[in-house]
């Protein structure tokens, strides 16, 4: 019952941009395809409102993409470094605890508090309604999230293979980059994919940094109320673009998020 409640949303969804405008308003709501209403392709390939033949929407698919990939790059990336110090060594002026802690409280303060300052920010490096300026935003916002993860994933290590590479030579950097690294990539996907899908359903920041050139899906699914776009079918359509790639993302590495949500779970 549990699995019907959650799916059910999906595919009212995903069944809803196969319906005729006719059947979308249809009550007693038409569910089961080929039985109550006949699929069609109107809102996907049709002339005028198919999704896929507006240029708008298709770019905004892109945007989304690539400023999800790369937000939750630069998070994982940045603080993969972070992490491992907070893992690894012990600082004195201040604990490792609080430290993380610190860098945890970043990602509960509120967003719409860092408005003003990051359109005053972008705007004077002229970074405005661009992918680095929501990347960069994106990035911030989940680098926390991704320091305070990873942090667990390099302590569950053994130190012993990393003092064994300080041994044969490497410098801290080299057996961070070629022990450490590659031993948590399990558990820095998990991570990744994290902040990939924080980046991807995330609409305050991109709303309010962007205007025409990078807009992403969720401002234009949000938007939907504005010109010929007022659909049912439209905004099913777009709603299951939303979730179709990072449901792809996920069926592509679910062993690398098995392997990254049982690591360290057995130790011996």
């Amino acid at each position: 019952m549990l699995v019907i409640v959650t799916l059910f949303p999906v595919f009212w969804v995903i069944a809803g941009s196969f319906k005729s405008e006719a059947d979308s308003y249809a009550y007693p709501p038409k569910l089961i395809p080929f039985l109550q209403f006949q699929p069609t392709l109107d809102h996907w390939t049709g002339p005028g409102m198919g999704v896929l033949n507006m240029g708008n929407i298709v770019s905004s698919l892109l945007n989304s993409t690539v400023i999800a990939l790369g937000s939750s790059m630069l998070a994982v990336g940045i603080g993969s470094l972070a992490a491992y110090s907070l893992a690894r060594y012990k600082f004195v002026k201040w604990k490792n605890e609080d430290i993380g802690f610190w860098i945890l409280s970043n990602r509960m303060f509120p967003p719409a508090a860092l408005i003003i300052p990051y359109l005053l920010m972008f705007k004077a490096i002229n970074l405005l309604d661009t992918q680095p300026a929501v990347i960069i935003a994106h990035g911030a916002m989940n680098l926390p999230l991704a320091v305070w993860i990873a942090r667990e994933f390099f302590a569950g290590l053994p130190k012993e293979t990393e003092e064994s590479a300080l041994v044969d030579g490497c410098s801290p950097l080299g057996a961070f980059l070629r022990v450490a690294l590659p031993l948590s990539i399990p558990g820095l996907v998990v991570c990744w994919i994290l902040c990939f899908i924080f980046s991807w359903n995330e609409l305050l920041f991109a709303l309010t940094i962007t205007s025409q050139n990078a807009v992403t899906l969720s401002v234009m699914l949000s938007g939907q109320g504005r010109g010929l776009m007022y659909i049912w079918g439209t905004i099913n359509a777009i709603g299951t673009l939303s979730i179709i790639v990072p449901l792809i993302l996920g069926f592509a590495i679910q062993k690398h998020i098995a392997k990254g949500l049982s690591f360290g779970a057995v130790k011996g």
